[in-house]
């Protein structure tokens, strides 16, 4: 891991996987799931929770539609049952032009930045 760049893993239809840095544009074309990495303090290493696309709201704008979907990962704390959530915030505008634009964790989780070439690696080495 390095930096603070926020990333998400994307899992492709056939099970490969890709990355999306925050700033950078790609395709949702193909994509079955978002790879959501997260630090636990009861983990030593690094979580790496699926989640699903959700669509969570659409306008008009200049250029067409914009979309926007959310991906959340809801986990269950071990010691006291409590929640926490790792969640990115996504959208698309113009069509085709997918991108991160938010990622973050609440309760004692916290998301975790990755170097996207890292965050790769880690995907194929751990799911």
């Amino acid at each position: 891991m390095s930096g603070k760049t926020k990333t998400v893993g994307l899992k492709m239809d056939d099970g490969s996987y890709e990355v999306l840095p925050e700033g950078m544009a790609g395709s949702r074309e193909n994509v079955s799931q978002i790879i959501l990495p997260a630090s636990i303090p009861w983990e030593s290493d690094v979580q790496l929770y699926p989640a699903e696309l959700e669509f969570a709201g659409s306008e008009e704008r200049a250029m067409g539609g914009e979309t926007i979907y959310d991906a959340r990962h809801i986990g269950t704390v071990p010691n006291t049952g409590d929640e926490f959530y790792v969640e990115a915030t996504f959208q698309e505008y113009p069509a085709n032009d997918f991108q991160l634009v938010d990622g973050g964790a609440t309760g004692p989780a916290s998301f975790a930045h990755f170097a996207p070439d890292d965050l790769k690696s880690y995907m194929y080495a751990v799911l």
